[in-house]
């Protein structure tokens, strides 16, 4: 099972940078347990200088360490791919140490990066290596690798072979390529996308290939009536169209204009139609002459169709309104962008090469099927089949002809009156079928009008009937159905059959109508992938081995029809699938759940192929999956937006857009780790593991919390108690009886909760509207102070850790920048008896904030902060035993700051202190030592100025290298967010009295490094004189109450 606890070898081409000597703490110097808390997802030890990255694109993990490789790289990797040693990356990047292009490769044996060549003139999407035949096949959004014959490419797939590009056999795509994947069974290439259109121009049967070419418009007469405006004496307009010219290839026929001037050719139709794409050619290049620019104009309403159309010179699409460029290519096809119902067209040729302008081929499509028939396109275009007596008869205030049939009421059983619909439908897709229907009162046979019935066949296999009245005094326009509608193929064609219901009341003659249906393609649920086009690898060189497919349905080799997935697929946009041995699918997306049974499946799902069932995969994620991974035979990766996996009984594990699924039992992973971001490839062998993606973030532990255990970092994270799930822990101790008590907010509200460990789970001690700063244990009993809300009249509070952690009330306190307990005078610092709970004064003549305090080795209680006594402002003061009044150790004329830290140095009057800097101009911190009221800083050259100290501490130690103060056997630490300049953020480092040195490192779930706020350890507490122990209380800057 893949857990990312990878090998522990050392590999020789990695281990570039330093390899730390991280030393251990002496766990057996220390009494009792030492923790970390603060801000962060996970955490590592510092072991090797390439541990201190931002935001990685390759990462390699190794020795439970994870190392960044990347040099430098300007944008994203969206794809990536292997072939032996080499890993080829592609993006929207252009420069990766060196300008490349948007794709890249890199050699894992010489850890070097190569250029392909130039690289590509546009984003990669998806790469494909086939290690069958050594192939890269490359898609995304660009023409042509860089420095080639341009003219080869016909835009968005490209082939990397043998160190060369080459193009496709059918030049490329009019659309961006986002998967490419292999059929190995039918060995065939398969390429998904948004793109209905090859760019091979010698392919003559190239007009099947565009999905919006569904229904032509008969051009034929009685149907429409041809004419021009300028046209040359011996040219007919007619000759242009469909049946007259069989395919835009043919060049017997064309139509010109006169020489040197303007004109137009026109087309009126017998019913209004609604254009959706224009289909025209050039003269014949042996003419010597063409038409350059032109537009269409609606008549009747006198508007300019806009149109849109692919420009193969910069493989752009472009849009024109009044001037549209015609090329002299074989045909070029014009999409209509704002559709408009229109009883004819104008072509108006406005500039023209040579003598004059003209068209070589016409032929206009739309989305309507009324009851003429094309025989433009042969076997593939729609047509209709009539039986029965029908007439055409013309409908007054419908302004045209329609078909009607005259039946005799007890004849119905017996009648063969129908009409058989057969569109042409490309492609598999969503669509919304509209009936039309004139009025009864223009066709003076209202009352003898009565239902009809449409059956609808649309899929293979299935049959719908619908009915509908025709008796209607207004025009109408009916839904007789949306959804899913099969393609048409040699097997298959949908077919709609009108014909008059049985269950007709009207008696005597019985008249039923007939006109267009309407079959509108709802691209508003169009997949993000709308086509597939399937290159046959055994006949590469033959263009009619290209094929095309849509998605959201599964292709059936055996029938060689496309069948729609189980309840009619998904909700939403599918982004990755992955195939999982002969019977299983995972598909990945922005879908929630399956269209019609509604089955949640919140972006993520297993469809059975045998059972044809949808599958979640427990509860599923909380935002969109853009990849799956199988990096083992059964460990599926997943990698995408989103922040929790919901276990069945709908708990969240906390992710960072990274989660791994076990296929065989059916659960999530639980991952030792912390990796982060995207992940796009990971790649083994015997000797190393890469992972290669986007925003990667990796660290050894993944942790909300640490515990020092023999040399180790024993981690906990509370996915099992997702009430308590922590933003910040703010404090913490550690008890007499070795129990972890933490404070901190579990909730993205100002909610405080105290929690203690049992060693197994953690135990709500209160929860509080506010925020804890500091925990101290002492007898069983727990101390808390901070900020409190709420109704609570302190900032102050005690628990019973023994009797079910029961909060022991505390008279006489009151709320705020306190002077006095109850009636007793005490101003910043007092003491409390923990026996009686009595406060007791401990020194007037002080004020201020006090921001830590602590007994040092001669009874002295050491106080540091921003706090005034005696008519001066002090940093650090002390108060000795017997002794009435407050005593200066630092002041604000040579600390550049106030202390957020203070401990003891080597003797009572030495102390280590960090602080952030007073000056108002600057930001920044301050290190060093305090020795007989000087000050000397510590050798902070390496330390940037972000550099962010919470706490220092002196800790036993095992490696002498490290010891400070000389002679000592602990090591100082550091804990906060500090920059070493060269290395990068550490969360904890080490000071040798000469360098400062990396020791730990941590990330927070928006890959920011993590903050360590401070070590917790067990409470020291002041023996008085009676030996009786007290808690001492401070005003902590201009908090309320709290203590140390």
């Amino acid at each position: 099972m893949f857990l990312f606890l990878f090998s522990t070898l050392l590999f020789a081409w990695i281990v570039k940078g330093d390899i730390l000597g991280v030393p251990n703490i002496n766990d057996r110097e220390i009494a009792g347990k030492l923790g970390l808390i603060g801000k962060f997802a996970g955490i590592s030890f510092a072991k090797d200088i390439l541990q201190f990255h931002s935001p990685s694109n390759i990462l390699l993990h190794q020795n439970d360490t994870y190392l960044d490789l990347t040099s430098f790289i300007d944008g994203n990797i969206t794809a990536a791919c292997a072939l032996e040693s080499t890993i080829y990356l592609g993006g929207q990047f252009r420069v990766v140490n060196q300008t490349v292009n948007y794709i890249v490769q890199y050699n894992i044996e010489t850890n070097q990066f190569q250029p392909l060549n130039q690289g590509l003139d546009g984003p990669v999407l998806s790469l494909y290596c086939d290690s069958t035949d050594s192939i890269l096949y490359v898609g995304g959004l660009f023409t042509a690798p860089l420095n080639t014959n341009a003219s080869l490419y016909g835009g968005h797939v490209a082939q990397w072979y043998n160190n060369t590009w080459l193009p496709l056999p059918w030049k490329g795509l009019n659309g961006p390529v986002y998967t490419i994947t292999k059929n190995n069974k039918q060995n065939t290439i398969l390429f998904g996308g948004r793109f209905n259109t090859t760019l091979f121009t010698n392919n003559s049967n190239l007009e099947s290939d565009n999905f919006d070419t569904s229904q032509t418009i008969p051009m034929d007469s009685p149907f429409t009536t041809i004419s021009d405006g300028n046209g040359a004496y011996s040219s007919n307009p007619a000759s242009v169209v469909c049946p007259s010219k069989v395919s835009q290839n043919a060049s017997s026929q064309s139509w010109t204009l006169k020489h040197g001037v303007p004109g137009y050719w026109e087309a009126q139709f017998a019913h209004p139609v609604q254009p959706t794409i224009f289909r025209l050619s050039n003269l014949p290049p042996s003419k010597g002459r063409g038409t350059v620019s032109f537009n269409i104009l609606a008549l009747g309403s006198n508007e300019y169709f806009n149109l849109s159309y692919f420009d193969p010179a910069t493989h752009q699409v472009v849009s024109c309104l009044v001037d549209c460029i015609l090329l002299n290519d074989t045909f070029q096809d014009f999409t209509v962008l704002n559709p408009i119902t229109v009883s004819g067209i104008r072509i108006n040729i406005n500039t023209w090469y040579g003598k004059g302008g003209g068209l070589g081929y016409v032929q206009i499509y739309q989305s309507a099927l009324n009851t003429g028939n094309s025989t433009c396109q042969g076997s593939s275009s729609s047509r209709t089949i009539i039986t029965g007596n029908w007439k055409d008869i013309y409908v007054y205030g419908y302004y045209q002809k329609v078909l009607e049939s005259k039946v005799s009421a007890s004849g119905l059983s017996t009648t063969n009156t129908s009409i058989i619909y057969q569109p042409n439908i490309p492609s598999y897709g969503q669509y919304s079928i509209y009936v039309t229907t004139p009025g009864c009162i223009g066709s003076s046979n209202c009352y003898k009008r009565t239902q009809v019935e449409y059956l609808l066949r649309l899929q293979a296999g299935q049959l719908t009937t619908v009915y509908s009245d025709q008796n209607v005094f207004e025009d109408s326009r009916t839904l007789l159905y949306s959804g899913p509608v099969s393609p048409t193929s040699e097997s298959f064609r949908p077919t709609i059959t009108l014909r008059p219901a049985l269950n007709s009341t009207v008696k005597g003659e019985i008249v039923i109508m007939a006109d267009t249906i309407d079959f509108v393609r709802n691209s508003s649920a169009a997949p993000f992938i709308i086509s597939i086009l399937e290159h046959n690898l055994t006949l590469a060189k033959n263009i009619s081995a290209v094929s095309w497919k849509p998605l959201n349905l599964a292709y059936e080799y055996q029938t060689g029809l496309m069948a729609p997935l189980a309840s009619i697929g998904l909700n939403g946009k599918v982004l990755k699938i992955v195939a999982h041995n002969a019977s299983k699918l995972f598909v990945a997306g922005e879908f929630t759940s399956t269209s019609v049974a509604n089955i949640s499946l919140p972006y993520v799902s297993r469809y059975d192929l045998q059972q044809k069932t949808w599958l979640p995969l427990q509860r599923g994620v909380n935002g969109p999956v853009t990849d799956l991974l199988l990096i083992s035979n059964n460990t599926l990766m997943l990698t995408g937006f989103f922040s929790c996996q919901f276990t069945s009984a709908e708990r969240c594990i906390k992710s960072g857009g990274i989660s791994q699924w076990d296929i065989t039992s059916g659960s999530w992973i639980k991952m030792p780790s912390l990796l982060i971001g995207q992940v796009k490839l990971v790649h083994r062998n015997e000797s190393q593991t890469l992972i290669i993606g986007n925003q990667l973030n990796g660290e050894t532990y993944r942790a909300d919390m640490a515990i020092f255990d023999s040399g180790h970092l024993a981690p906990n994270i509370f996915d099992n108690e997702s009430q308590f799930y922590p933003t910040s822990i703010t404090a913490g101790v550690v008890t007499q009886q070795d129990s972890v008590v933490i404070a901190g907010h579990f909730t993205n509200d100002n909610v405080t909760r105290i929690l203690i460990s049992n060693n197994t789970d953690w135990i709500l001690v209160d929860e509080l509207q506010g925020d804890v700063y500091c925990l101290a244990e002492y007898r069983n009993r727990l101390y808390v102070g901070g900020r409190f809300q709420s109704n609570r009249s302190v900032s102050f509070a005690i628990y019973d850790l023994i009797n079910n952690n029961t909060n022991i009330p505390i008279y006489g306190i009151f709320g705020g920048e306190f002077l006095k307990t109850g009636s007793l005078s005490c101003s910043t610092v007092c003491m409390l008896d923990p026996v009686t709970l009595q406060w007791n004064a401990v020194v007037d003549g002080i004020t201020g904030a006090v921001r830590g305090m602590f007994a040092s080795k001669n009874r002295e209680i050491i106080i540091f902060g921003d706090i005034y006594a005696h008519q001066q402002s002090l940093y650090i003061a002390n108060l000795k035993d017997q002794i009435s009044s407050w005593a200066m150790k630092a002041d604000n004329t040579f600390l550049p700051g106030i202390p957020v830290s203070v401990i003891e140095g080597v003797d009572a009057n030495t102390f280590i202190v960090a602080g952030s800097l007073n000056d108002s101009n600057a930001v920044g911190f301050f290190v060093g030592i305090v020795s007989d009221k000087m000050y000397n800083s510590f050798n902070n050259t390496g330390l940037g100025p972000s550099t962010i100290i919470n706490q220092v501490l002196l800790v036993p130690a095992l490696n002498a290298s490290y010891y400070y103060p000389e002679g000592a056997q602990n090591m100082l630490l550091a804990f906060g967010d500090i920059d070493l300049l060269n290395i990068g953020h550490v969360s904890a480092a080490i000071y040798d009295g000469n360098i400062w040195l990396p020791y730990l490192t941590s990330t927070q779930w928006d890959h920011q490094p993590g903050q360590i706020y401070k070590m917790i350890h067990k409470s020291d507490f002041y023996d008085s004189k009676n030996l009786r122990r007290n808690v001492y209380t401070t005003k902590y800057y201009d908090i309320k109450i709290t203590f140390c």
